[in-house]
């Protein structure tokens, strides 16, 4: 039994997309919940549930606050009746076959949480839409190997499902709830898995000063506390300049893809920077989370 989470923000025609592409894969009983400020949703998701003739479903709607994701989040976790829940974002778009793919490692009982398989939708023409393919795949390569291995899997916000009764309460103040998430299912001593066939398709950055953005929150948020006290790691510094080096040498297929590379490296070692400031020396991490508008279809 499944409850199933979306989050949406002024995202009404990729949510209603999304809807169409998730209903038809949801199963007798199973819950489909929208937390959203956008009061239209709800009508949308009424319909989306009855065209599909999906009426065994339950279709729920949350009017969010606008308080933020993590607070978003919550809401629907808390209004969930079931202890298999999956999430994903109102700006993506789920493939056609992934929940069954999420949704299966859950028959081993000690499996906490499952992360899906963001994939760009972005042109490799360009510098940005090439970042996003390269740290998209060196993500996936990341958590292929690591999941053979039976070791710590952070999940990606963009997809994951987890057991309900592992995660009360997402603090409204993290930067990063899926690291969030993750780190506090393994702390209970349940694993976490990568389901590289649960693949979402995702809309990154155009612009590099909201690539600046969006990298500030989801890496800087890893110096939270939470993070940065636990055992369980998946991503730092150190693991960056090493796996991220061997990836770069095999990753470009061209010249120009080569000067992408490089331009790369200059911008992780801005991001970096802009990291140590705000987290080190201000000690700030407030208002950082900042809505990127140029990675909304």
């Amino acid at each position: 039994m499944l409850s199933f989470i979306i989050t949406s923000y002024n995202e009404i025609q990729t949510t209603s997309k999304n809807l169409e592409v998730i209903i038809p894969q949801l199963a007798r009983g199973n819950e489909i919940i929208v937390v959203s400020p956008n009061l239209e949703l709800k009508e949308v998701l009424l319909n989306k549930c009855k065209v599909i003739d999906k009426g065994y479903l339950k279709p729920i709607f949350i009017q969010d606050p606008a308080k933020g994701k993590p607070y978003a989040l919550s809401l629907a976790i808390q209004r969930a009746s079931h202890n298999i829940v999956a999430a994903t974002d109102g700006d993506v778009i789920i493939d056609k076959d992934s929940i069954a793919s999420l949704i299966d490692p859950f028959k081993d009982p000690k499996v906490g949480l499952v992360s899906g398989h963001p994939i760009s939708l972005e042109s490799k023409d360009t510098m940005l839409g090439f970042w996003s393919h390269f740290l998209t795949d060196a993500a996936d390569h990341i958590r292929t190997k690591r999941d053979k291995l039976e070791q710590f899997v952070t999940a990606s916000g963009y997809l994951l499902a987890f057991r309900k009764s592992l995660v009360s309460k997402i603090p409204s103040t993290t930067l990063v709830d899926d690291a969030y998430i993750s780190q506090l299912i393994a702390k209970q001593g349940y694993k976490t898995k990568y389901a590289k066939q649960a693949k979402v398709y995702v809309h990154f950055p155009k612009s590099y000063s909201d690539w600046l953005k969006q990298k500030l929150r989801s890496t800087g948020g890893y110096q939270e506390k939470l993070i940065q006290s636990s055992k369980f790691r998946m991503r730092s510094l150190k693991s960056e300049i090493i796996d991220g080096c061997k990836m770069l040498l095999k990753y470009p297929k061209s010249i120009k893809q080569g000067a992408f590379i490089l331009l790369l490296i200059l911008a992780r070692v801005h991001l970096w920077g802009l990291i140590f400031y705000h987290f080190k020396l201000k000690k700030q991490s407030k208002n950082l989370w900042v809505r990127v508008e140029s990675s909304k279809n």
